[in-house]
């Protein structure tokens, strides 16, 4: 029975060449788009869950309400803010600041006595390391973040300034106000395309302004250099943490912050797609990606069908007889 079905499609395909031409064209296009658009959306889902405690691990968010009852949220937060997860908070496993993305992601001129290349320097604590999980290649991971004037060096990054030699005690300047002289301590295996810290070179030194804000509570809407992570406990509720927080800051860092700042926890796996709330929405980036499969979808599933629905008609044939 399949073998008859198939000989009368085949039949009907070759007897109708243009509109069957037509239509396998066009599912052809609407099913690559899918496929197309379908791995994109699978790649920034995938964003910052490779980590294995990536559950558990949040960024802390500001909500600034000002006079008129606008609220803007942002992902910087006062320096001081990290030591109330250290030392009043329970629930927390760990936690870290760095310093925000706009300075990671940013260039600089870094160099040897050979080589002088425009890369991305991230200034962390030593946490780091351990919040995140990132794996060092060489060098020793209790230290290397704690030396004075230590650096980590990418795998990739190594390779550009040193070739096959051993990149562990050479020199490396900065140029960032100033000429900062550092000494390679490690070396850090590759970070996945999908992780949103992306940096070729990571320190804990910090400096200037920088150094100053680390301790400091920002009241205002001013400029706040600092991200902070926490990882909590299997047991800790994110509600819980940011109702303590609700009323420990105004302890902190004075009563006038009292109805205008609050702080949210927001898991690292959304803070890619989703907007800067704990429970956010979904992400307008995403949207039209979405748009675009669903129409694709659409079409590739009326152009298959049209075919049966819309078939060109023949004329009868009547055979008159003789009488």
């Amino acid at each position: 029975m399949l073998r008859n079905y198939l000989v009368i499609a085949i039949r009907n395909l070759r007897k109708q060449k243009l509109f069957t031409l037509i239509n396998v064209f066009g599912l052809a296009i609407g099913v690559t788009c899918c496929m197309i658009l379908g791995f994109y959306i699978h790649h920034e889902w995938r964003y910052d869950r490779h980590y294995p405690n990536a559950e558990n691990i949040y960024r802390v968010v500001r909500e600034n309400i000002d006079e008129a009852g606008n609220r803007t949220v942002i992902s910087e937060t006062s320096g001081a803010l990290i030591q109330l997860f250290r030392n009043d908070i329970p629930g927390i496993r760990n936690s870290v600041r760095l310093i925000n993305p706009p300075f990671t992601s940013s260039k600089i001129w870094m160099g040897t006595n050979t080589h002088i290349f425009k890369q991305r320097l991230c200034r962390a604590e030593p946490e780091i390391l351990n919040v995140f999980d990132i794996e060092l290649v060489r060098g020793n991971r209790q230290t290397a973040l704690t030396t004075p004037n230590g650096l980590l060096i990418t795998e990739s990054v190594a390779q550009k300034y040193f070739g096959e030699a051993d990149p562990i005690g050479k020199a490396v300047w900065a140029e960032n106000d100033g000429q900062e002289n550092y000494i390679i301590t490690g070396v850090l295996k590759e970070l996945p395309k999908t992780s949103m810290l992306q940096f070729d070179f990571l320190t804990s030194n910090v400096t200037g302004a920088h150094k100053r804000m680390l301790d400091q509570w920002r009241i205002g809407f001013g400029w706040m250099p600092i991200d902070t992570y926490v990882v909590l406990e299997t047991t800790a509720q994110p509600e819980d943490i940011e109702h303590q927080l609700l009323s420990l800051v105004p302890q902190y860092a004075g009563d006038e912050v009292r109805g205008k700042i609050r702080h949210h926890l927001q898991p690292i796996v959304r803070a890619h797609l989703f907007v800067i709330t704990r429970k956010g929405t979904f992400a307008a980036s995403m949207w039209p990606p979405y748009s675009v499969v669903s129409s694709c979808c659409l079409q590739a599933s009326i152009s298959s069908t049209s075919r049966q629905r819309v078939q060109p008609c023949e004329p009868k044939r009547w055979a008159c007889e003789k009488s």
